[in-house]
């Protein structure tokens, strides 16, 4: 794709752009190693007249002048010694752009990590982390962003990546050049569902504050600050196919093109043959994201479950299947398990005779007669809140006092930290993440009493501001100097009163 090609793509409305690049393949080159990842999260910054953007009034200074530039152009900025990465849109001299918030890594992955510091998903779940993770500094100030062409590629076998989900891309290095940043169109991804708010760390902008100029691929774990409850695995459209049965037997046809348009209309003449029944017989029953049945078979994605029961199959929670003889997670059977006297007790949750587990993990202490979920990731017994799996009890910091009496102070919990309050306290309660994401030792609870709070007056604010009748509170202390008549939170999640503002 020559340039003249990469400025059409980039000169359309900046909304749009900033959608149309979730899901493509941001790489750069830095010591002769190349990096990649798949670009999650975004936000539009709208030029002169977007109090938030650098270009605001069109005011031309050496720090901004790459905004004023052709379309395609690549823009850097600092904030606190961090990198930000911005790609201009528009036509040239209109100063708008789009900030590449988050990537999803896909190459040289450890190497990333080294460059952070940090693992999982703190290696590139914000626009600082994953610049540092990708050694993208001001080199590439000014640059042209450039786009990945055929020779400089090479994509393994589709039975290799269904068999690997981590499956790597594989680019000709001799290609790849160390001045410039790259774009993958042609293996990039779809989201399922694109997410909208308003932009990240941008107070006090008036009107400009509230706009939903940030988008994301909703449930993406790399998309910063990704609830985990919100957390989900299948967050990409599948590469085009259907599932079809003919004669018993299954065949997966699989489609691979160049354009989302040509792959929709394939798919779009296959459903229509399919429900004009020309010759395809059953089509297969889908159960959640993974699992499907047909008359004789359970199977998840592509492989066959064997010994599962089409006719009692069921499902129970996330990647979680039960039949009348066993329970399936990911695809696998639960070693050691018998079904007797099943009970589901919620989402996630389940209790097997007298054991009770989340998802595959059974819950050791967990008293099964006042055992109660409270919702897909948390429950609780007259011994302990949980967290999945876990106690909340045990950890040092302190603990919840009545677990019985124990309820959340919102509806929704946040994966940061949430309140809650028993029958005797408030509580502010913390997750620590520590650098690697995916074992359980990887976070914490820090569980602190909130000391002198009117826990019958307290209402929730957000996750980070609950008030009584006299106080605010930030983080479960009080906000000392906050104005208690005039404070209120922002869309951003801040607070303000009409003395300051409160991050």
């Amino acid at each position: 794709m020559i340039f003249e090609e990469i400025e059409k793509f980039y000169k359309k409305d900046t909304i749009t752009v900033a959608k149309e690049l979730l899901g493509k393949i941001l790489i750069s080159k830095s010591e002769n190693e190349i990096f990649a990842g798949y670009i999650v999260e975004t936000e539009a910054y709208l030029g002169e007249f977007d109090r938030a953007a650098h270009g605001y009034g069109k005011k031309r200074t050496p720090k901004v002048e790459a905004l004023f530039e052709k379309a395609g152009t690549v823009y850097i900025h600092s904030i606190h010694s961090h990198k930000m990465l911005n790609i201009v849109t528009c036509e040239k001299g209109n100063p708008q752009s789009v900030l590449i918030r988050a990537i999803e890594p896909i190459l040289n992955v450890e190497r990333m990590e080294e460059n952070r510091g940090k693992c999982g998903i703190l290696v590139s779940n914000g626009p600082g982390k994953f610049t540092k993770a990708f050694g993208i500094d001001d080199r590439f100030y000014k640059t042209e962003i450039q786009i990945v062409e055929e020779n400089m590629f090479e994509i393994e076998k589709f039975s290799e990546k269904l068999e690997n989900k981590n499956f790597k891309i594989k680019y000709d290095i001799s290609k790849i050049d160390e001045k410039y940043l790259y774009l993958d169109f042609e293996n990039a991804k779809i989201p399922k569902k694109i997410g909208v708010s308003a932009r990240i760390g941008v107070p006090n902008k008036g009107v400009w504050t509230e706009k939903k100029l940030r988008f994301f691929v909703k449930g993406n774990r790399f998309v910063s600050g990704m609830r985990k409850a919100d957390m989900k695995d299948d967050v990409w459209e599948w590469d085009i196919f259907i599932v079809i049965f003919v004669w018993k037997e299954i065949y997966k046809i699989e489609f691979e093109s160049k354009g989302e348009y040509v792959k929709k209309n394939i798919l779009k003449v296959l459903l229509f043959l399919v429900l004009a029944n020309v010759g395809f017989g059953d089509v297969a029953q889908i159960i959640g994201e993974y699992y499907s049945i047909d008359k004789d078979k359970v199977y998840y994605e592509s492989k066959i479950l064997k010994g599962a029961n089409p006719k009692t199959a069921e499902l129970i929670g996330d990647n979680l299947l039960k039949d009348d003889k066993n329970v399936y997670y990911r695809g696998k059977k639960i070693k050691k398990l018998k079904i007797k006297n099943f009970e589901k007790l919620g989402w996630n949750y389940w209790r097997n005779d007298n054991e009770i587990y989340y998802k595959n993990r059974k819950i050791i202490l967990a008293d099964i007669v006042s055992f109660k979920v409270l919702n897909k990731e948390y429950a609780k017994d007259k011994n302990s809140v949980y967290s999945g799996s876990r106690s909340l009890g045990f950890w040092k910091d302190g603990k919840i006092k009545d677990p019985e009496t124990f309820e959340f102070l919102s509806e929704k919990i946040e994966y940061s930290s949430f309140y809650g309050k028993d029958k005797y306290n408030v509580y502010y309660i913390e997750i620590i993440q520590s650098d690697c994401l995916g074992t359980d030792a990887s976070i914490s609870y820090e569980i602190h009493k909130i000391e002198g709070i009117n826990k019958d007056k307290v209402k929730f604010l957000n996750k980070k501001f609950i008030k009584d009748d006299k106080n605010i509170y930030f983080k479960g202390k009080i906000l000392e100097g906050a104005d208690y008549n005039t404070f209120e939170v922002l869309p951003n999640g801040d607070g303000k009163d009409k003395n300051q503002s409160y991050e």
